[in-house]
């Protein structure tokens, strides 16, 4: 038993194209058109009889729209934790076939180290997901309206009751009206589509990048050449076209945020959007910094840092600098910049979050708010625990001396630090606070359609 062995294929469109109608469809598409969602996060009774929870489960498989699917009128996404899977009767030799990232989670000590999660985004203080209080399932409803969502989430918890699964909380979000998250500025800009896709197809007239399938879904082609393992024991291939979904509930300082903003912009006679847009590394209307073009000429994601080398537009460590480096290196000729490029390629997440808590456009108060942020890939280590260390909350990076990432990082005791090239001469933001604190999260697993009946199943159940 353990991870399939990975295999060099050459195109891969067909391969794509068949593995779509087997594929959760929240992994290719956000469900932009269903404005309400609901996560349920369930715990397992394991008292009960796993069986009954088993067959119960995977009879959700039918009710779940497919990346083949269009224009679906309702969302269903199931997946779930090591915890889970344990909890459900899972034989221990085929967990052990999952990735360790996966099986240890995400507030297990070593990886709260390695995330940054100190402080007051720790795990022993989170609403849930911390050490004794990691979910079993997720079950998660994406629906045209409230009417629709309460109906659908009711019945979906009354059923998981009657087979012992009991809620443990649920996380209700919705779109905001004007499309942006609450620190007022455009998100997803920058996102990667899925290449042999129909995403991939319109890619090439929009702001999207085509990376290679098996970087987020198991068992295709990643940006190798090579097929993304997929857990799998006894000859049955459960992993394939599944994905693994990391869930972090991440609470905006909204107030903070923008009263930090004034006064720092004030202490310096310049305006307090175009500070804020330098730590975010894009101006609110989602162009970045480092094209030099004006706000209000809409959305670009067709650049590279080649343009601004040493951050004199947007700052080398800025949050959108961070998360995706694009091709950014000291290297100035073409083909390192290409290697830089191939390099971040290699760390890129499918992010699908949305927002939580209110909704008005104002952006004020103390009722809480933030980002459930979700995110797609084909390995954890690889990619967000990649970025999340080595990027976001990484102090030398590009080069710079005891910064952190300004906007989604825990700051350290006495506040953080954040460089700005030149206004005109080079200056520093000194004391700045934690903008956003981790209230939850999760490593989930989030089978295929027919991994999902396999993974639950008495073929699997019997291996040992």
């Amino acid at each position: 038993m353990g991870m399939a062995e990975p295999a060099v294929k050459g195109d891969t469109t067909a391969d794509v194209e068949a593995a779509l109608g087997d594929v959760q469809r929240l992994v290719v598409s956000a469900f932009a058109h269903l404005p309400w969602a609901r996560y349920l996060l369930l715990r397992f009774d394991t008292a009960t009889d796993p069986r009954d929870a088993r067959a119960w489960l995977a009879s959700l498989a039918s009710n779940i729209p497919t990346a083949a699917v269009r224009d679906e009128e309702r969302g269903v996404v199931v997946a779930f934790t090591a915890q889970g899977l344990a909890a459900l009767g899972t034989p221990p030799g085929v967990l052990a076939t999952f990735p360790r990232a996966f099986r240890q989670g995400m507030a297990s000590e070593y990886r709260t180290r390695l995330l940054g999660d100190t402080g007051d985004s720790a795990p022993d203080g989170w609403a849930w997901g911390g050490p004794d209080q990691v979910p079993h399932v997720l079950i998660a409803h994406f629906e045209q309206t409230a009417e629709q969502l309460v109906a659908s989430c009711d019945a979906t918890e009354a059923a998981a009751n009657e087979v012992g699964l009991v809620l443990d909380r649920a996380i209700d979000t919705m779109l905001l009206p004007d499309g942006v998250e609450h620190f007022g500025f455009a998100d997803g800009v920058s996102q990667p589509v899925l290449a042999g896709t129909e995403w991939a197809a319109r890619s090439k007239a929009s702001r999207w990048e085509e990376i290679a399938p098996g970087e987020f879904v198991l068992g295709l082609i990643d940006g190798l050449g090579l097929e993304a393992a997929f857990p799998t024991a006894g000859g049955i291939d459960f992993g394939r076209h599944g994905s693994y979904l990391v869930v972090r509930q991440i609470e905006q300082h909204v107030d903070l945020f923008h009263a930090h903003m004034a006064e720092a912009a004030a202490a310096r006679g310049v305006d307090a959007d175009d500070l804020a847009a330098e730590m975010v590394g894009r101006r609110r209307d989602g162009m970045s910094l480092a094209t030099g073009a004006p706000t209000g000429q809409g959305q670009r994601n067709d650049f590279g840092y080649d343009q601004d080398p040493v951050g004199l537009g947007c700052p080398l460590g800025a949050h959108v600098r961070r998360a995706n480096p694009r091709d950014g290196t000291r290297e100035t000729s073409a083909a390192a910049r290409e290697i830089a490029r191939n390099s971040a390629n290699r760390h890129r997440i499918l992010r699908r979050g949305r927002p939580y808590g209110p909704t008005d456009k104002s952006r004020t108060g103390n009722e809480p708010r933030g980002l459930l942020f979700l995110a797609f890939q084909a390995d954890i280590e690889r990619q967000f625990e990649f970025v999340q260390h080595t990027w976001l909350g990484n102090p030398a990076f590009a080069g710079l001396g005891g910064e952190l990432d300004p906007i989604t990082v825990e700051q350290p005791a006495g506040g953080g630090t954040f460089s700005i090239p030149q206004r005109p001469v080079r200056d520093c933001l000194a004391g700045l606070p934690s903008f956003t604190t981790t209230r939850g999260g999760g490593y989930f697993f989030l089978p295929g359609i027919e991994g999902l009946r396999l993974l639950l199943g008495d073929e699997v159940l019997a291996l040992d």
